[in-house]
């Protein structure tokens, strides 16, 4: 990787100038990071604003607050009153949005290149300025409750809830980012403004400029419109002991008529050698059609509706799962040929032809994730605020394509044990009608299929 100076922005190339790099970087006073890549094909630019703030830093308490925020952010600030932004937007030709996550919070507006300096205007205030009116504060409160009504009514939005919740139990990852009703209940105009105040800085900050746009052009518009962000540091995730295997079975009925079930087992994160390697073995495990998951259980037995593996990496934790749907009194036979299929794949299922398809599926969902000026600011903005530098996505493909078959097996070993894996299923009460409670399931679900070790 190499970086060349123009003007105040430096170049930075991959090997092969893989895409979507080259692409150019500037750090300005105060340490806010711009990213520019021109795009000349349409004109069209995308500019994403990224904020190193999510659910993960919040105090206890005030759970909710990052997503909170984010709403509140468009609702208006002293040179934009409520819905004006909005307006702007749609009138110039383009779309605005904003996404809070575990570990940040991003807000973008893609327009024709005619205005996106104006698009930049408006970010830049909404960050810096926002007025935070009381009314819609009570307002964007009930709308976020009303969201937490959606999830917990959803068997799929519960399942995930239950099973994050207790797998990451003890680490600031173990909450929902909505936070829950009383938590928001907490969350007042001062203490969203001292949240603001304290993780919106130059510091914490990414900007991703990236279409029909001149670099010059870019860098001095941004020097502009920043130029009284307020000066501050990263925020950091509060310092956690690693969360320890629970092998336990949770069982929760709902107002559903089919299963819906969660097998998963805590990984060390995205910064630990095995990275490429867990997140190739769910792709072997469990993608699309041909993986061993799918085949054997929805082609083969015809047990389930639907069934997918996958590996959710975080600072120094993360989750490897496998979920599935399916009727009911299939739900211990669906559990039990998991463990079947989870045990062939450290037994010689995995082979070098399922790897190398893994692989390709992971190029490709690169590829396609980055056909747009706004999922190539998304993705550039990504890597420089959680992976240390915007390049580092070359990083990561080669990562991947250094993967062997045997550490894929060796990752499955090593977190994926039966006596690492949480269950967790909603399924239908007797009378087909939800309840609130949790329970304890039978034991012998915990341990279905051979032991892979």
């Amino acid at each position: 990787m190499t970086s060349t100076s123009l003007h105040g922005l430096r170049e930075v190339r991959v090997a092969g100038d893989r895409h979507p790099a080259p692409f150019l970087r500037a750090t300005l006073p105060g340490g806010l990071t711009l990213i520019v890549k021109p795009i000349r094909a349409l004109p069209i630019v995308a500019v994403d604003a990224w904020v190193g703030v999510g659910a993960a830093h919040e105090p206890p308490g005030v759970e909710g607050i990052a997503h909170f925020l984010e709403h509140m952010f468009f609702k208006g600030t002293p040179a934009h009153p409520l819905g004006e932004m909005d307006g702007m937007v749609k009138n110039m030709g383009g779309y605005n949005n904003a996404a809070t996550s575990l570990e940040n919070t991003h807000y973008f507006i893609v327009a024709p290149s005619p205005h996106w300096e104006t698009a930049l205007a408006l970010l830049a205030d909404g960050l810096q300025n926002l007025a935070l009116p009381g009314e819609e504060l009570a307002r964007e409160r009930e709308v976020v409750k009303e969201e937490i009504n959606r999830k917990e009514d959803s068997p799929a939005g519960r399942l995930y809830t239950v099973l994050s919740e207790t797998a990451l139990a003890g680490t600031p990852y173990g909450h929902s980012v909505l936070g829950t009703r009383e938590s928001l209940d907490r969350i007042g105009r001062d203490e969203m403004g001292a949240y603001w105040r304290r993780h919106y800085n130059t510091a914490n900050t990414v900007v991703a400029v990236v279409g029909d746009v001149d670099p010059d052009a870019a860098l001095r518009a941004v020097q502009s419109a920043f130029d009284y962000y307020r000066r501050g540091s990263p925020s950091a995730i509060a310092a956690f002991t690693a969360p320890r295997p629970r092998p336990a079975v949770l069982r929760e009925s709902k107002d559903v008529g089919q299963t819906y079930l969660a097998l998963a087992a805590t990984t060390p994160g995205r910064e630990h050698p095995s990275y490429h390697a867990l997140e190739l073995a769910s792709l072997v495990v469990g993608e699309g059609p041909t993986s061993l998951l799918s085949r054997r259980l929805e082609r083969e037995l015809n047990l389930v509706t639907g069934i997918s593996a996958w590996s959710y990496d975080l600072r120094g934790t993360g989750l490897l799962g496998v979920d599935a749907v399916c009727d009911p009194d299939q739900t211990e036979r669906v559990v039990e040929e998991i463990g079947v299929v989870l045990s062939e794949a450290v037994r010689g299922a995995i082979t070098p032809a399922a790897v190398e398809r893994a692989k390709r599926i992971l190029r490709a969902d690169f590829d396609f994730d980055n056909e747009t000026a706004s999922s190539i600011s998304g993705t550039l903005a990504e890597f420089e605020l959680l992976f240390g530098g915007a390049e580092r996505f070359a990083d990561y493909l080669s990562g991947i394509e250094a993967v062997r078959p045997e550490e894929c097996v060796r990752v499955l070993e090593e977190f994926f044990a039966p006596a690492s894996r949480l269950t967790v299923i909603v399924e239908p009460d007797a009378e087909g009608h939800g309840s609130s409670g949790r329970d304890e399931a039978r034991p012998a679900i915990a341990a279905a299929g051979p032991d892979p070790a």
